[in-house]
């Protein structure tokens, strides 16, 4: 496994691609990874909390759709997780943003890579697609 030192730490860098809304209205959310290491990254998991940014409402919980990917040296690879609204959220969403195509959302995430757990948070994210199921 490549050490390297805590002062020359650089984050994987992350752009949104797209997403998709599947025939069951499960959504799917498309990111481009980019490793920034000469030594290739194992992605164990990538997961959070999805909050309404306008009302704080604790929207669902995102997770890879994969058990586990690897970011080869100095490549960038798509990688798609996976939104599961909860019952308060999906009613959240019907309730107060009905006429709303898209919504911004705040996210606190979890991403392990190599082992190592690192967490953030990213305000005022989207737009996402405010469409819900059932």
């Amino acid at each position: 496994m490549p050490k390297f030192d805590i002062a020359e730490i650089e984050m994987p860098d992350v752009k949104y691609i797209s997403y998709n809304i599947t025939l069951s209205k499960t959504l799917l959310i498309t990111f481009n990874f980019t490793n920034p290491y000469n030594a290739a990254l194992t992605v164990k998991g990538f997961s959070g909390r999805v909050f309404c940014y306008e009302h704080k409402v604790f929207l669902g919980n995102f997770s890879l759709t994969k058990e586990s990917v690897i970011l080869p040296p100095r490549k960038s690879i798509a990688l798609t997780l996976i939104l599961n609204y909860t019952d308060v959220g999906k009613r959240h969403l019907k309730s107060y943003h009905h006429e709303e195509e898209y919504v911004y959302v705040d996210l606190g995430f979890k991403i392990d890579i190599q082992g190592v757990t690192l967490q953030g948070n990213y305000t005022n994210f989207g737009p996402v697609p405010s469409v819900v199921d059932g």
